[in-house]
């Protein structure tokens, strides 16, 4: 198992797996115990001690666990304390630097442009530094996927724009918004003075099936269309198209089809027609939707 920024816990939080890092022990919330593989029951199936007792289940003899976290920060506090420090062995991995950052994108993404990665790595140098913005240098996984985005040669969205998405700029309040815009200046970067997230003044983008019934054409890309396995899961919305939507659903098409994201996050007013746009987008794809509905939202019929 991967526990993936545990410097994010609170330290009671992470004492709660004391006894499973070290005796394997754990009680979950449906009442599950996991138990060591020496435990009595271990080499049978997951079953229970007893008539009102939950299932126990044994914990395999190869089970790891790596944590992975920032270094504890100086002068605001840390997430390392001394019950903390028995949880794990601990091995510190050395900060990367500018040159290596520019080096792993150049190998990774040869298409994109000496300039473009020069400004990407001192981008994230000057974000890390700023003390007005208190933020860390962008991790190697924003900037894999701030490349990928790039190497679409997609001309409509500027370099600006799409660190502006990712950093969700339009969204900070309105001093923290001057100030990473002053941090992309300094870095080269020129910033979009309306994102692709605000898509009112989007140029109109048509999506159109073709002739056959297999592709769907985005302007001058044509996304395969799927063979769905439950008709009957597919959208077919009442839905009227206008140019700020379109742009919209071209932009998701991008990130699915050609970025290769896989989770996607649509953020917007509620009643502005999230669930339409979304629907639609299946629709022309042909792709079934499960919904999960996290929270009350009246829209929803």
């Amino acid at each position: 198992a991967i526990l993936d920024g545990i410097d994010r816990l609170p330290p009671d939080v992470a004492n709660s797996l004391q006894r499973f890092v070290h005796d394997r022990y754990l009680d979950l919330y449906d009442g599950t115990r996991l138990v060591p593989s020496q435990h009595p029951h271990s080499t049978q199936a997951p079953r229970s001690e007893g008539p009102s007792s939950s299932p126990v289940v044994p914990v395999h003899p190869s089970f790891r666990i790596l944590a992975l976290a920032d270094l504890p920060g100086s002068g605001k506090g840390t997430w390392m304390t001394p019950e903390t420090s028995t949880l794990f062995s601990f091995h510190a991995f050395p900060q990367y630097t500018s040159e290596a950052q520019h080096r792993i994108l150049a190998a990774r993404f040869p298409a994109l442009s000496e300039e473009t990665l020069t400004q990407l790595s001192s981008f994230s140098d000057v974000l890390g530094g700023s003390a007005a913005l208190g933020a860390t240098p962008m991790s190697m996984r924003q900037l894999v996927r701030l490349c990928r985005h790039l190497a679409t040669g997609d001309s409509s969205v500027s370099l600006g724009a799409q660190i502006e998405n990712m950093l969700l700029v339009p969204f900070l309040p309105g001093q923290m918004q001057q100030a990473m815009r002053d941090a992309m200046a300094r870095a080269g970067i020129r910033s979009s003075p309306r994102t692709a997230t605000r898509g009112s003044e989007a140029p109109a983008v048509a999506l159109e099936v073709d002739a056959t019934g297999e592709s769907l054409v985005v302007g001058e890309r044509i996304i395969p269309r799927a063979k769905p396995e439950r008709p009957e899961l597919v959208p077919n919305p009442v839905f009227y198209d206008n140019a700020a939507h379109s742009a919209l659903m071209s932009a998701l098409v991008t990130t699915h089809a050609d970025v290769g994201d896989r989770a996607l996050l649509l953020i917007g007013n509620q009643g502005v027609g999230k669930n339409r746009v979304v629907d639609r987008l299946l629709q022309l794809l042909q792709r079934e939707r499960e919904y999960c509905q996290l929270h009350r939202d009246t829209t929803t019929q």
